[in-house]
């Protein structure tokens, strides 16, 4: 479930299972899948881990800085036997490679924000909510959609820590970019109204491609390897 699910042949389950897409394009796990979750031995749903309370600004040196600072935007999962409270990013942590262009700087900048909102849908947030579609179009946008009614119909949710990212290249043309990645961070687990937890991969490796529409770079569909190597002792 944690793959950003896409349309071709790679690799799939969230941060996975398939969801109206061949089941190449997303990693189980972190990617969309519409099998009947089989039983492997991870925690029952009511031994899901309790949420991270949201930083404070304890120690802070500035003793205006927890009066300046934004709230949190959190959303309580839904589907779970206990209350379990998230903290939802506008985008994920990543830098550009050093000598990326503007172009390529802008690709990174719609990927942070595409899989923030990925991370959202697999906790549960309504798709409408994630302003997905602000970066994402085509197959990819309407994959994502349909995971997200799926785990409406299959009263699914996703716990697990916020996910890692990693940049491995990118590369953007005038109209059309692609952005290789790893994903990882921690272990997810998809719970289910009914039936049994399933656990999703701990590394992902990714390619994004995206295209320009109407001014702003956004991801048109995304494939994953069986191979991760490249990504391994990327996030301990």
């Amino acid at each position: 479930m944690l793959r950003a699910i896409g349309v071709t042949a790679a690799v799939v389950t969230v941060l996975g299972l398939t969801a109206c897409s061949d089941s190449s394009d997303e990693p189980t796990g972190l990617a969309a899948d519409t099998d009947t979750p089989a039983s492997t031995g991870t925690p029952a749903p009511s031994e899901t881990p309790s949420a991270t309370a949201p930083p404070t600004n304890a120690g802070s040196s500035d003793p205006t800085a927890e009066s300046e600072t934004t709230p949190a935007n959190t959303f309580t999962q839904p589907y779970l036997p206990e209350e379990r409270v998230v903290e939802l990013r506008e985008s994920v942590p990543v830098e550009p490679p050093a000598d990326a262009s503007d172009q390529e700087a802008a690709v990174v900048a719609s990927f942070a924000h595409v899989q923030a909102a990925w991370e959202q849908i697999l906790w549960g947030v309504p798709v409408e909510q994630t302003h997905v579609a602000e970066h994402s179009t085509g197959v990819h946008l309407d994959t994502m959609r349909d995971y997200a009614q799926e785990s409406v119909d299959l009263k699914r949710v996703s716990v697990g820590p916020p996910l890692e990212h990693r940049i491995l290249s990118v590369e953007a043309g005038s109209t059309t970019g692609s952005l290789e990645f790893c994903m990882g961070g921690g272990i997810w687990t998809d719970i289910y109204a009914e039936g049994p937890p399933k656990t999703a991969d701990e590394l992902y490796l990714g390619t994004m491609n995206f295209e320009q529409v109407d001014g702003a770079w956004k991801s048109t569909r995304v494939e994953y390897a069986e191979d991760v190597t490249q990504c391994e002792g990327m996030f301990e």
